[in-house]
């Protein structure tokens, strides 16, 4: 199996101040949901890997943080997208909560998310990519073997110059990317 690995906020999201706390502030990103389409019909399956270092920040519960990623599911789905699985670590080293104040191996730029992935659904990570807007999407993809893009929209423009050369793309967004892939003829 073949899949694209995607980081959701500033990726797929609008990248929102601050940590996205609420469904209210959930937008997709103009055009995604279908270039997404596009790319399920080229035979990629769609997964998602997030950091939400705001769970041990004690910032947000982790409930909420599972109700707001099946809200951002069902716009998906609403609008024709199925993700095949959705992967977050709520760890992060500077947190207030001890149980998830750590390094561990899931918080990207690790690649814990897309190994445990890799693992249930059988995904060949060669043929596979990792799409962000941080370096530490590019970087986690990297170390699995899979191919990597940096988009622009969010946190991205701030990454641009760091990633020429590191990324194997750098694409204005997730349609420019899903356009990439057609266009280059892509498969690999």
């Amino acid at each position: 199996m073949k899949a694209i690995f995607f980081d959701r906020d500033g990726t797929l999201v609008e990248q929102v101040s601050g940590y996205l706390l609420d469904e209210a502030q959930v937008s997709l990103i103009s055009g995604v949901p279908m270039a997404l389409k596009t790319l399920s019909k080229m035979g990629y399956k769609l997964f998602i890997v997030t950091n939400q270092g705001a769970i041990a920040k004690d910032l947000i519960t982790e409930e909420r943080v599972r109700e707001i990623n099946r809200y951002i599911l069902q716009s998906f789905k609403r609008k024709g997208v199925e993700f095949h699985g959705l992967k977050y670590c709520p760890h992060h080293p500077l947190g207030r909560i001890q149980a998830l104040t750590r390094e561990c191996e899931c918080r990207k730029p690790r690649p814990g998310m897309l190994l445990e992935l890799a693992n249930m659904f059988g995904i060949d990570l060669d043929q596979s990519w990792m799409v962000g807007d941080n370096l530490t999407d590019v970087t986690a993809g990297k170390q699995v073997g899979c191919r990597t893009t940096l988009v622009l929209t969010g946190h991205g423009k701030n990454f641009e110059v760091k990633a020429r050369g590191y990324a194997e793309w750098i694409c204005k967004d997730v349609r420019d990317f899903a356009r990439r892939l057609i266009q280059d003829g892509v498969n690999p």
